[in-house]
């Protein structure tokens, strides 16, 4: 039977009968996924672009029409990062890794595609919207930051400039040649690379500006799209506390956004929200992430975590994949918070949520995939409601509102990330049973392969 090892090992290493029912559980829950979602990521890359589309939709399309404004549909950088870490995280390569593994062509192009979108300010912009809308978006143009820097990263390049989040540029442009500057009497190369022309975002340029920007903020009616944003931006707080610190600030950024959060926090369920329901476990598991860049534990710990977890098991009917993923996503983080932050005490608190998982492991496991399922569309794809995918993505149009399809987005979260969360809030991450093998990336490439030659003829 496939992947039989795999199972054998994880029951073995949680042991007894408990070990068996979650391995059984997995299986069931690796039924909602068909070979045939190989197929449709591999069709989604354009190799006249290098980059992923968002949906078949977005392919198929050359426009969208959004609040009286067209929009060109395009590959995007968001899918493209998790096309990607769908292939690294799904078994296509084994043991190996995108650098070693993806042809030397579509790494090229990739690498070519990701550097040709960062502007001199170090943010880097989808050409399909208005820099000046995307400026706007914090969290989007913060995404497509650090999707981007991965990008590059995982493929052993880098950004042409530096970055608003402390990563150093290479001063070299698609071509792998030095970038050229425009000096006062003429136009010269720099060996050294360019020199940084980062953008301050007008939020973080002092104290007031970000005090007056938390103000703004409604976090407890509003805590997912808050805990969002800041989480997205929490690598900006970080590289402008830094500058100012050497500027000699006698403020921290990092410290006023966290005394801002524990302020709004509610020490009853360890939200930022009333009710410890599907939309404030979605806040937590945003929320959370900010305690967890800036390297400080979350108070009410324990809370926030009994909240994460009855979220698991709810019967409350999920209206986004989100819904369903960030329980076990939070769960994930508050542990790992624990373990890291919480001394002798957090160990401990790690300990017996880990205790409690696997007691409850099976039935939380089927109940998830039920869960899953209301949201599996055609060719092996998922969606992110319930009927349809999201027609924007962090604000910005990317397919056609209430397409009966799936998305990219929401196919990684219902797939590979959702196991990887799972596994890691039960510590079974070492005995993950993949999703597909290298043998199914062979036929991925030669999807690729044939669609290139299309192209190039």
């Amino acid at each position: 039977m496939k992947n039989e090892k795999y199972y054998k090992a994880l029951a073995d290493k949680v042991g007894g009968e408990q070990g068996i029912k979650i391995a059984e559980a997995i299986r069931d829950m690796y039924t909602l996924y068909k070979p045939e979602m190989i197929d449709w990521f591999a069709n989604l890359y354009d190799p006249a672009v290098g980059g992923y589309y968002y949906s078949n939709g977005a392919r198929d399309n050359e426009k969208i029409h959004y609040q009286g404004v067209s929009y060109d549909l395009r590959p995007d950088t968001e899918s493209t990062e998790q096309a990607l870490r769908f292939i690294s995280t799904s078994g296509l390569l084994g043991d190996g890794t995108l650098k070693e593994k993806l042809p030397a062509w579509m790494q090229e192009q990739i690498v070519r595609y990701i550097k040709g979108l960062q502007d001199p300010n170090g943010f880097f912009y989808n050409p399909q919207w208005p820099k000046e809308l995307t400026d706007s978006k914090l969290s989007r143009r913060a995404r497509d930051l650090s999707w981007c820097v991965s990008i590059l990263e995982n493929l052993g390049s880098a950004p042409t400039y530096d970055t608003p989040t402390g990563v150093k540029g290479d001063g070299l442009d698609i071509d792998g040649k030095p970038i050229k500057v425009i000096g006062e009497s003429s136009c010269t190369e720099r060996e050294e690379g360019p020199k940084s022309s980062v953008a301050i975002p007008k939020e973080l340029e002092n104290k007031e500006s970000f005090i007056n920007y938390l103000n703004s903020l409604d976090i407890k009616h509003e805590s997912y799209s808050v805990g969002n944003t800041l989480t997205a931006i929490a690598g900006q707080i970080i590289y402008r506390d830094r500058e100012l610190e050497a500027a000699g600030a006698d403020y921290s950024l990092r410290k006023i956004v966290i005394d801002w959060l524990n302020e709004n926090q509610n020490p009853e369920n360890g939200l930022w929200h009333e009710t410890a329901n599907y939309y404030g476990v979605n806040g937590l598991m945003k929320t959370s992430g900010v305690y967890g860049k800036i390297g400080v534990l979350m108070p009410h710990a324990d809370k926030a975590v009994k909240s994460a977890i009855d979220a698991i098991s709810t019967d409350q009917t999920p209206g986004a994949v989100t819904d369903i993923y960030n329980t076990w996503f939070a769960v994930t983080r508050i542990k790992r918070h624990l373990r890291t932050y919480g001394g002798d005490e957090g160990q401990r608190m790690a300990d017996k949520i880990v205790e409690d998982l696997i007691k409850m492991a099976p039935e939380a496991i089927r109940i998830t995939k039920e869960k899953l399922s209301v949201f599996a569309k055609p060719y092996g794809s998922f969606s992110y409601t319930p009927m349809a995918s999201a027609g924007r993505s962090q604000g910005m149009p990317v397919t056609f509102r209430g397409a009966y399809e799936g998305d990219v987005n929401a196919t990684i979260i219902c797939s590979s990330d959702i196991l990887g969360y799972m596994y890691s809030a039960l510590e079974l991450s070492d005995v993950r049973v993949p999703i597909y093998s290298p043998l199914d990336f062979v036929r991925y490439i030669e999807i690729l392969e044939k669609n290139r030659a299309k192209i190039i003829g």
